[in-house]
């Protein structure tokens, strides 16, 4: 089955290479794409793939900030905190590295979204918010064992 592959590269590849398209103006269909695409894979993973997925945590500071820079496209910001959210459900641990820079970018979303509502895309709210809560329970270093 697909989803129990530990080879995830195809996957981790897109995302940098979208996170990377240029021209930079252009970038947002590609990345909203390959964030579905991402979330929907470390969703549906088994075994020994949700392990594979970890390699995606190197790519969220970039992913951040594109983020960013793209607060006005609903379908970047609702696939991307889709994608944290699925990510950060199948992970036991995020380093601190990645953690609190993560939660402080989310914070400041809803903090934005807040005051500029988006009823075009009422699911972005519904994974921020549950993406700021899973990541905020994680834990700091995997588990011995």
């Amino acid at each position: 089955e697909i989803w129990s592959t530990p080879d995830l590269s195809v996957i981790i590849e897109a995302l940098d290479w979208a996170l990377r398209a240029e021209p930079a103006s252009q970038r947002s269909p590609l990345l909203a794409t390959v964030c579905n695409i991402a979330a929907l894979w470390v969703w549906r993973a088994r075994g020994s793939a949700v392990e594979a997925a970890m390699p995606l945590l190197g790519l969220i500071p970039r992913l951040l900030e594109v983020l960013v820079d793209h607060q006005e496209d609903k379908d970047v910001l609702l696939h991307a905190t889709r994608f944290l959210f699925n990510l950060a459900k199948r992970s036991t641990y995020w380093p601190e590295n990645v953690r609190e820079p993560t939660l402080a970018a989310l914070k400041e979303l809803c903090s934005a979204s807040l005051l500029t509502p988006r009823p075009e895309c009422p699911d972005f709210m519904h994974y921020l918010l549950n993406a700021l809560k899973v990541i905020a329970q994680l834990d700091l270093e995997p588990k011995p064992g």
